[in-house]
């Protein structure tokens, strides 16, 4: 406004921009005819509007018996609702117009009641047809003072009065069925007379929206600019769960999305998990079935995709049948029930972890899983060991029978086959480390079985806890010694390696929240501390 009192150039240039963007030089009717006259267009536009306003069509009525299971009118509103219109009310209505509207046209308060301005608002960018195009009607004074005096006690008691007119258009409903939803709009405009507009509703066939193919980019993309090739598997574990798993959830508490875009997520994650890259084409360690189960199972605790999916659109759907104050969720709701469409309770409060582990097909609790995931244990030290339990490490007795390696001598003794029992147990290199581990913590740990013992006569909880994660920490740092033997040549001096482990375990517990610990748990961290 500013400058338009200085009228420049700007100014002008502005307001001809603004007027040939609001002129419609030519449209297309509903039937697709096109006209570039102007009287053409405007009886285009009158046609249209007639044929959606003036015309009549039959209804089959609401059921009564699903209003009444609703929330309706009381005897005390309906008399409020038709209780004559005092000055009071009027008084208020119009002080609470702003300061800024005009009483009309004109500036004058006009006789006419309805008496209005039609504005034409585009729906999209560029606009070609009639029906792109939303009316706006610019009410005056009067009119708008009666509407609000009709509104103003709607709200008095619109907590009890049901809201049977409800914008559908902008609804957004997932049902498993697509034929079921046709139905149930169906049921609900023959109930209303009010139809769906297929102009300005959205529907996905068979494929997926473009904003998860977009997610599905940004997945693969901070992939490759994470440089994950150097993060250990435990770093990578927790990018998978913090970041990329997290790229869909969106999508997925909407729509059931479609198997090859689920497996195509899932291999992203796995290939990253086991590679760090997007291309991966051995075969994991692990299957990633397996790491999908809960972590008492012995897996991993990551989610199923598939079966995540499927309970968070089991929630979406279910409150969308709690709705039941909306016509046409009774209506909807009333159609998947004769049709057995959910097979779920629609008063059943859950959540999306509840489902999920309803759905899931559950494991057999394996009796290692407290040995390896504990707090006190390193998270790589805890995954390494997970492998472990699994049988899937690359030992050279495996990799000789795939005709990889040349021979099957241990890469540290070099005197027998290196097997995991060889490796872990019976090799002189990874006796001396427990050994020497065992004295600093003033216990005997035993060789064979070291992983499968229970310590069931040493110490309290905690204290088994710390040994645990102590003997997962000789686990990980005899095999990096192993892969360094093999592939550097190079293999630390066990008292040096014996060092390196209890500098770890110590870092850890100086790490913990320790002060709610019983006194004997305390004095005995603290002595290892000082050892």
């Amino acid at each position: 406004m500013i400058d338009g009192d200085s009228n420049t150039a700007y100014f002008h240039g502005i307001i001809k921009a603004r007027r040939n963007k609001n002129y419609i030089h030519q449209i297309r009717d509903h039937n697709g005819n096109l006209f570039e006259d102007r009287q053409e267009i405007q009886g285009a536009f009158l046609d249209y509007y007639q044929m959606l306003l003036g015309s009549r069509s039959s209804t089959n009525g609401v059921r009564k018996a699903i209003v009444q299971r609703g929330k309706v009118c009381s005897d005390i509103h309906s008399q409020m609702f038709l209780s004559p219109i005092s000055h009071e009310e009027i008084k208020e209505v119009m002080f609470h117009i702003p300061n800024d509207k005009a009483p009309g046209p004109d500036g004058q308060i006009l006789k006419q009641l309805n008496a209005t301005l039609i504005t034409l608002i585009p729906k999209v960018e560029r606009p070609a047809t009639v029906l792109e195009y939303r009316p706006i009607a610019c009410c005056n004074v009067i009119y708008k003072c009666i509407s609000k005096l009709l509104c103003n006690r709607l709200d008095v008691g619109c907590s009890q009065v049901p809201r049977y007119l409800q914008e559908l258009d902008n609804a957004m409903t997932y049902f498993c069925s697509m034929m079921t939803l046709l139905k149930t709009f169906s049921s609900f405009s023959r109930a209303s007379g009010l139809k769906m507009s297929k102009g300005k509703s959205n529907a996905y066939f068979n494929g997926v929206a473009e904003g998860l193919k977009n997610d599905i980019l940004k997945m693969v993309h901070r992939i490759r600019t994470l440089g994950a090739r150097k993060l250990s598997y435990a770093g990578r574990l927790i990018l998978v769960r913090a970041v990329l798993k997290t790229f869909h959830n969106y999508w997925a508490q909407m729509f059931i999305l479609p198997t090859g875009i689920i497996t195509r997520i899932e291999v992203i994650c796995r290939n990253f998990l086991w590679d760090g890259g997007v291309d991966f084409m051995r075969s994991p360690l692990v299957a990633w079935d397996k790491a999908c189960k809960l972590k008492t199972e012995g897996g991993l605790g990551l989610k199923n995709d598939v079966l995540w999916n499927r309970a968070a659109v089991d929630k979406l759907v279910l409150w969308i049948a709690m709705k039941s104050d909306l016509l046409w969720v009774k209506e909807s709701f009333q159609v998947a029930i004769q049709q057995n469409l959910w097979g779920l309770n629609p008063a059943q409060r859950f959540t999306i972890a509840k489902a999920y582990d309803f759905l899931r097909v559950k494991g057999d609790e394996v009796q290692w899983h407290s040995l390896v995931w504990n707090k006190w244990t390193i998270l790589k030290h805890s995954f390494l060991v997970w492998i472990y339990h699994h049988g899937n490490m690359n030992t050279k007795d495996k990799l000789f029978k795939l005709n990889i390696s040349e021979d099957d001598t241990c890469c540290i003794c070099g005197m027998s086959s290196e097997s995991i029992d060889h490796l872990f147990f019976d090799c002189h290199y990874s006796k001396s480390i427990i050994f020497q581990v065992g004295d600093w913590m003033d216990i005997r740990l035993p060789i064979r079985g070291v992983l499968r013992w229970r310590l069931e006569k040493i110490g309290t909880r905690i204290q088994k806890d710390i040994i645990n994660a102590t003997l997962n920490a000789c686990v990980y740092h005899i095999w990096r010694q192993r892969n360094l033997s093999r592939h550097d040549l190079t293999l630390l001096h066990p008292q040096k390696l014996a060092l390196q482990i209890i500098a770890d375990i110590r870092l850890r517990m100086k790490g913990m929240d320790n002060s709610r610990l019983q006194a004997n748990d305390q004095q005995w961290i603290q002595s290892l501390l000082q050892s």
